[in-house]
């Protein structure tokens, strides 16, 4: 599932997401299966970041979401870039 939440919206798109459950800080993409190489955890969280020309950083409301997600028994990684998290998944099981 990806969480369509990055990016800059106006006003009323804003306000339209926020009415349809959008909440600040969601990570980017959930993967609501067990992985093949994790079979304790519920799922696989990762928040993507962009990677060049400079490392975007995580913001509080990103780090108390995989925390949260984490204790819920979710594999959370913070990825920088697609590469990057196309490796996590394959670490994860998934090809």
């Amino acid at each position: 599932m990806h969480a369509p939440m990055g990016g800059a919206r106006g006003l009323i798109a804003s306000a339209r997401m926020k009415r349809m459950g959008a909440v600040k800080g969601f990570p980017d993409l959930v993967i609501y299966d067990t992985p093949p190489n994790a079979p304790h955890k519920k799922g696989v969280v990762i928040e993507l970041k962009r990677a060049r020309p400079a490392p975007s950083k995580v913001s509080p409301e990103q780090k108390e979401w995989l925390e949260k997600l984490n204790l819920a028994g979710y594999e959370c990684r913070v990825c920088y870039g697609a590469e990057e998290a196309m490796q996590f998944i394959n670490e994860m099981g998934w090809t």
